[in-house]
């Protein structure tokens, strides 16, 4: 799945609507005054404004490229991509995820292609993946116990995938993300 957000977002002073800007300033301002709890409300509104730019790229022209930003703006894709997000460990197929979102599994792997740029278990597998690193960062369960969890073939094939994605072994990830 191609990436979806640029690595750069530059907003003009002038395309800031009221809600942007508030959280900008209210961010600059816990920043600026260190005050106890300060750190917590920060984590709170970077996660306020990354839902901003979020929406203020959808509400740009997303071109030709596919990727599941621009996905969410399909409203079966939408669904799709809302039932898999909070359960990745389910047993999916594309036939239970299209009947679950209402079409049947060739309109599915047809329109998620179209949509996303790659098949629907594609994007399940990178997601899985994703919770996997979540999970590796926060937690003590072993890897082979998150492989399980997010329904890898084995730990030696979800060790591989998550190397190939990741660009480092679970453990590593683990290892790096607690520096």
């Amino acid at each position: 799945m191609p990436r979806s957000l640029p690595p750069l977002v530059y907003r003009r002073s002038a395309e800031r609507d009221d809600a942007l800007g508030a959280t900008v300033r209210h961010l600059a301002g816990e920043v600026a005054r260190r005050q106890p709890g300060a750190q917590a409300m920060v984590d709170r509104l970077v996660d306020v404004l990354f839902v901003h730019v979020l929406r203020a790229r959808l509400d740009r022209p997303l071109g030709d490229r596919p990727g599941s930003l621009g996905a969410l703006r399909d409203p079966l894709i939408g669904r799709a991509l809302a039932l898999v997000h909070p359960a990745p460990g389910r047993r999916w197929t594309v036939a239970a995820l299209g009947g679950e979102a209402g079409f049947s599994r060739a309109a599915l792997s047809r329109r998620f292609g179209d949509a996303v740029g790659g098949p629907p278990m594609a994007c399940l597998a990178r997601w899985r993946l994703t919770v996997a690193a979540d999970l590796l960062r926060g937690g003590e369960e072993p890897p082979a116990a998150i492989a399980d969890r997010l329904r890898s073939e084995s730990a030696f094939a979800f060790s591989q995938a998550f190397t190939r994605l990741r660009g480092q072994a679970p453990g590593r990830s683990r290892v790096r993300a607690r520096r």
